[in-house]
């Protein structure tokens, strides 16, 4: 059994002697392994598989199919009666061949007691050949163009990993010393936040890999949604006074080091615009072209209007207009702002699977009464509104005298019972789970929180054990979201 443990604050020298426990540090650990790992997994996922076309089986008779071939596949009612004639004649001719079988194994009999000539050697020689069967196989083989393809991909990757790997490090030792964070982040942490955003950016945009290879105007554009991946996933917990001058010391950095960022105006920090205020904007069509809409922040769910390939917009261009109803009770008004067309934006890429991009799993902090839960809410409402077929969302609010078990019955209520050991929402949709105030739950006497622990359980493994029988129970086509305010005032 393999046990993965936070730290060993709990454990005495005799519980980690006698369980055999390693413990490694992540200073040890590092983090280009990571980025490694990132990358080999996206490079594999284009790289080219062959595969087998068909399988030609020559045995007795020449050009007789022995396997799956082009027609040896799944086919109607007419393909399954062929199949079988085709058994009934081979069991006939078999059955009329065995007479001739015994013959000839008389006859070899026989040769074993007179020693054979050389012609009757020859004989038996091309019987044998005749009767074994040959199995060819033909494979698939890369065209020039995929091949062509995936080296610009390789060489756009190098540029992401080169600069990762220069970069990363610098900047999350200039983090902990420089700036002010509202909620701890380890560097493991924001690596991997880092690369699921980026995973899911280029699972969107896929053919930008390409682009950026062939178009100085597209490599433009893959730098700026590296430094935006960067700013929403290592800057994205920051405190505001700290957000500038992150801002400041990425766009230096890049623009120094990297020639990123050329286009930035630097002067704007000055009179409170960062890389937090400016928006990223990405044609869906061809180079040159612009549609009106096709825009980064129009695909991920917040319409940012008409801009050119590879510049920085305005998040504030992307504010929808405030209409006043009076006959709206004053806890339904919603104001938009900056900040909900950015969560939203986010959202939009982490939680929906659209493009065939995995889902993540979303925290959402902040201090208290500045509208998390009022945000998600929204968010899932609309989700659900517009793609009622593919998406349902629950709820769930966490308290002091939350239990694993009163979570673990959300999980069998909620969900479907699509057979013993699977749940899960209606076939063809996926279910939103939002758990407010996540770490409400109070710790134990070892300070741990059974609901926080099953859920991470849920998230990481993908289901829990049943209390009664004790058996594994998965749950699938779930995604999370969650909210909670910074520790303290009972939390």
């Amino acid at each position: 059994m393999v046990f993965e443990v936070l730290d060993l604050d709990q454990a005495s020298p005799a519980t980690v002697s006698r369980c055999g426990m390693v413990y490694m540090e992540q200073v040890h650990v590092g983090l280009e392994t990571l980025v490694e790992t990132w990358n080999k997994k996206r490079r594999k996922s284009y790289a080219f598989v062959s595969v087998p076309l068909t399988r030609v089986g020559l045995g007795v008779n020449e050009g007789e199919t022995g396997g799956k071939g082009k027609k040896g596949g799944k086919g109607g009612k007419g393909e399954a009666a062929k199949k079988k004639e085709a058994q009934k004649e081979a069991h006939e001719e078999a059955h009329e061949a065995q007479p001739e079988a015994q013959e000839k194994a008389n006859a070899k009999q026989t040769r074993k007691l007179s020693p054979p000539s050389k012609d009757e050697e020859e004989e038996e020689e091309e019987e044998d050949e005749k009767d074994k069967v040959v199995e060819e196989v033909a494979m698939t083989e890369e065209t020039d163009g995929a091949r062509e393809e995936r080296n610009y991909k390789n060489e756009s990757m190098d540029r992401l990993v080169g600069v990762l790997k220069r970069h990363l490090s610098p900047i999350l030792s200039f983090v902990a010393s420089n700036c002010a964070s509202k909620w701890p982040m380890s560097p493991y942490q924001c690596t991997s936040s880092l690369l699921r955003l980026l995973d899911v950016l280029l699972d969107r945009h896929g053919d930008l890999l390409v682009q950026a290879t062939l178009s100085a105007q597209q490599a433009t554009c893959l730098d700026h949604l590296l430094v935006w991946a960067i700013t929403w996933s290592i800057g994205a917990c920051l405190a505001e006074p700290s957000r500038v001058v992150f801002s400041d010391y990425l766009v230096q950095r890049l623009q120094e080091h990297e020639s990123m960022l050329t286009t930035f105006d630097t002067s704007s920090q000055r009179t409170g615009g960062t890389l937090f205020d400016v928006s990223l904007s990405m044609l869906t069509g061809t180079e040159g072209s612009a549609t009106e809409g096709s825009t980064l922040g129009s695909t991920l769910g917040s319409t940012l209007g008409s801009t050119t390939m590879g510049t920085l917009g305005q998040w504030h261009q992307a504010v929808d207009k405030f209409d006043y109803v009076p006959s709206l009770p004053f806890a339904a008004l919603f104001v938009p702002t900056v900040e909900s067309v950015r969560l939203n934006t986010l959202f939009g890429l982490l939680v929906q699977t659209s493009f065939g991009s995995p889902s993540h799993s979303v925290l959402c902090v902040g201090s208290s009464g500045v509208g998390k839960s009022v945000i998600l809410r929204r968010y899932l409402s609309s989700l659900c509104a517009a793609e009622a077929d593919d998406y349902e969302s629950t709820e769930i609010a966490l308290s002091a005298q939350t239990s694993s078990h009163m979570l673990q019955s959300v999980f069998e209520n909620k969900l479907d019972k699509l057979r013993k050991t699977l749940l899960g929402p209606s076939r063809g949709r996926r279910m939103v789970l939002f758990v407010d105030d996540l770490n409400m739950p109070k710790p134990d006497e070892y300070g741990s929180q059974p609901p926080l622990e099953l859920l991470r359980q849920v998230i990481d493994n993908g289901g829990f054990y049943d209390r009664n029988k004790l058996f594994w129970k998965q749950v699938q086509r779930v995604s999370y979201v969650a909210a909670c305010g910074p520790a303290g005032g009972g939390r």
